[in-house]
């Protein structure tokens, strides 16, 4: 009898943490929480959607936290903590973290924070990071370059212990397990930096880059036996919208002085990256939350659904158009399917197909091709052209980057 009792407990145990993963260690917390923190560079910036300093356009905004809380309800306390140096390569936070160099930058966003970025609470060192508090979740982000060649590259790394991959990697494991023992550690899948576009060569880098990453996922700590509990595969993600009119489509940049025709991946405001190394505010980094938002949320903590967020509209700048979002969706749907995959088609290139063609286009073309009656008279207080704008943002609100460029006023009762 005392047995049959013994196990019923035990499996009564086992249900309690599939519903509540995240709970206190020393039972105290009532409820559960979902606390992740993010070791890497602007990289990791861009994923957490965390502001840079100075930046108050963007300050208190998050993507991946409105993702992740709409995901997991609200009674999951969920905190975000971003550590971050720009630029900087697994071997150079081995060093940071060796030397409790005081070199990073710390923000936290979370329920605690009113879904706010907060910098400071004068931590600067990885150490006082993984102290702050009593993370669930570890991310480590190596840098993109790294993942290529499988080493730190630059002279002021060249003579650190840590240059290779296989030698950071454990290390960093080792020193955030020290901290915090019971958290789930996952990797950082970071995109290729490139300003190629669909060139061959982007997509042959691409596949050194998820061949590394394919290695590293199995690296472990030399002291903690610490591994990763898995990969956020938000590079294939990114990749996967590159074979998107994101990245193939030109267009006639309007505000420019002189006709110019840019790239609508490097578009800043409605296209994929920002400049070559960085993703948009908006589609970029709606792509790279969703991504890790599916990847670290525990399907046992999910209520919600977290493509419920809209992808964050730039200030002063027109909304997405619907397809904007369906893009991004299936990137990321393509990228958390092949992570599934063994062998050479892990974390392999998904085209697009159904995603060559910018929406806007065609409608742009119907507008041309299709008078827009507006109401107008020349006592009503407006030009000609304010009352045709007015009638084409009704018509179409969601459309994005038109102009009117010319007006022609057409017999009484038109």
């Amino acid at each position: 009898m005392k047995k049959i009792l013994l196990r019923l407990i035990s499996v009564l145990v086992a249900l309690s943490f599939l519903t509540v993963p995240y709970v206190s260690a020393d039972g105290t917390d009532s409820g559960s929480h979902l606390k992740i923190l993010l070791i890497g560079n602007s990289f990791s910036e861009d994923a957490s959607d965390g502001y840079t300093d100075g930046d108050s356009l963007y300050t208190g905004y998050s993507t991946l936290y409105n993702m992740i809380k709409t995901s997991v309800g609200p009674d999951v306390d969920v905190e975000i903590g971003l550590l971050a140096s720009g630029g900087k390569t697994m071997t150079w936070h081995c060093w940071a973290a060796a030397t409790e160099a005081h070199e990073y930058s710390f923000r936290v966003i979370g329920d605690s924070t009113g879904g706010n970025w907060t910098l400071g609470y004068g931590v600067d060192t990885s150490k006082g990071a993984l102290e702050y508090d009593d993370w669930d979740v570890i991310v480590l982000q190596p840098y993109w370059l790294e993942v290529q060649v499988g080493y730190s590259t630059g002279t002021t790394t060249e003579t650190r212990p840590w240059k290779n991959l296989e030698d950071s990697v454990p290390y960093m494991l080792d020193f955030a397990a020290s901290f915090c023992p019971d958290a789930k550690f996952y990797l950082f899948f970071p995109w290729v930096m490139t300003q190629k576009l669909e060139l061959d060569a982007d997509i042959k880098t691409y596949d050194k880059v998820r061949g590394f990453i394919s290695l590293a996922e199995n690296y472990t700590g030399t002291e903690t036996g610490k591994g990763f509990e898995g990969v956020i595969p938000i590079g294939t993600a990114i990749q996967n919208a590159r074979s998107s009119y994101m990245a193939l489509q030109q267009y006639v940049n309007p505000d420019s002085p002189e006709p110019e025709r840019v790239y609508f991946e490097s578009d800043p405001v409605m296209g994929l990256q920002r400049d070559g190394a960085h993703v948009t505010y908006s589609v970029g980094r709606y792509i790279a939350a969703l991504t890790f938002c599916r990847t670290v949320v525990p399907e046992e903590m999910t209520v919600g659904d977290p493509t419920e967020i809209e992808i964050r509209r730039s200030p002063g700048s027109p909304a997405h158009p619907d397809e904007y979002k369906q893009l991004a969706m299936a990137a990321v749907n393509a990228a958390m399917e092949t992570a599934e995959y063994e062998g050479d088609n892990r974390f392999v290139r998904t085209k697009l197909s159904d995603f060559l063609t910018d929406p806007t286009d065609s409608l742009i073309g119907l507008l041309q091709a299709e008078k827009v009656s507006a109401e107008w008279s020349e006592d009503s207080g407006v030009t000609l052209e304010e009352a045709a704008r007015a009638a084409i943002a009704s018509r179409l609100p969601e459309i994005a980057r038109l102009t009117v460029s010319s007006v022609e006023k057409n017999g009484e009762g038109d």
